[in-house]
């Protein structure tokens, strides 16, 4: 009789510990499915809040180019007389040498404060950097 009791009470503990073991599989399995699932969940969310914040920016772009279109032709724009002298664009065509004697014009018309602004202490008007 004493056998089978020790028998009796090693079969309780054995099934009290495979009920646990179970338990804390099926809470495992569990929560790594709600952890992908709040993982999908946020994926879609942000998806779709950059859908509408995209949404939002290209009917922004499109106002702004219909005001833009609708008030340029009433504008009058008046326009700086500079014949013979270059703008700014006419350095993006100027070959290298053309170049040097633009700022070799400059330099001659230009105040020592105007030189000192843009020359550093170590540069030199006669020997300009490199154009590449």
């Amino acid at each position: 009789m004493n056998r089978q009791g020790q028998t009796r009470c090693c079969t309780v503990r054995r099934t009290d510990g495979m009920a646990l073991v179970v338990a804390v599989v099926a809470l495992v399995v569990l929560s790594s499915l709600l952890a992908g699932l709040s993982v999908r969940v946020s994926m879609v969310k942000r998806r779709q809040a950059y859908m509408v914040e995209y949404q939002r920016a290209r009917y922004a772009l499109d106002s702004a180019l219909k005001y833009v279109l609708s008030t340029l032709p009433r504008q009058r724009f008046r326009l700086s007389e500079r014949q013979d002298l270059p703008d700014f664009s006419d350095l993006f065509v100027m070959n290298d040498r053309q170049y040097r004697m633009f700022l070799q014009s400059w330099a001659e018309t230009a105040t020592e404060e105007q030189l000192e602004k843009v020359l550093k202490p170590d540069a030199s008007l006669n020997n300009p950097p490199e154009l590449s």
